[in-house]
C-alpha cells in the first residue's frame, strides 16, 4: 500500500507527539524538572510546531483511507497505552509487551498486565491478571 506525504506526515507528527510526552512525563516524574524546564519546552515547542503542521493536511487523527493514527486503550483505571499506527498497515508487525500493575514501591504487585496490537485490524487487546 502507497501512502501519501500526508499520511507520512501525520505518522511522524503523531509518533514525536508521544514520544515528546512520555519523555517530558518520564523527566517531570522523576523530580529533576527544575533543572530542564528549557530543553523539556524546546521538545514540547517542536512536537507543537510539527502536529501543527500536520493539521493544516486535514484531520490529524486519520490517515487518507480513512483508518486511525492511533488508538488508546485503558489498561486499568488512570492507566493507558497509546499505539501509533503505521500508515502502511503492510510495514508494520504485530507487537506485544508486558507489564506490572501500579503499586505503590512497598506493596506487594497486585498483577500482571499484557498488551497485543494488530495492525491489519488496528485492535489493541489489553489482558490483566490479577494475582491473589
Amino acid at each position: 500500500m502507497a501512502t501519501t506525504p500526508s499520511d507520512q506526515l501525520k505518522y511522524a507528527a503523531a509518533i514525536l507527539w508521544q514520544r515528546a510526552e512520555w519523555t517530558t512525563d518520564a523527566i517531570a516524574g522523576s523530580c529533576c524538572d527544575d533543572d530542564h524546564d528549557i530543553e523539556l519546552d524546546a521538545i514540547t515547542d517542536a512536537a507543537c510546531e510539527i502536529r501543527a503542521m500536520a493539521e493544516k493536511l486535514g484531520d490529524p487523527r486519520t490517515y487518507s483511507d480513512g483508518r486511525q493514527v492511533q488508538t488508546t486503550r485503558e489498561i486499568e483505571p488512570g492507566v493507558y497505552t497509546v499505539h501509533v499506527w503505521h500508515p502502511d498497515p503492510s510495514a508494520e508487525q504485530p507487537r506485544s509487551w508486558r507489564g506490572s500493575l501500579r503499586h505503590d514501591p512497598d506493596e506487594q504487585c497486585p498483577g500482571v498486565f499484557e498488551v497485543t496490537t494488530t495492525p491489519e485490524t488496528q485492535e489493541i487487546h489489553v489482558r490483566t491478571v490479577r494475582l491473589a
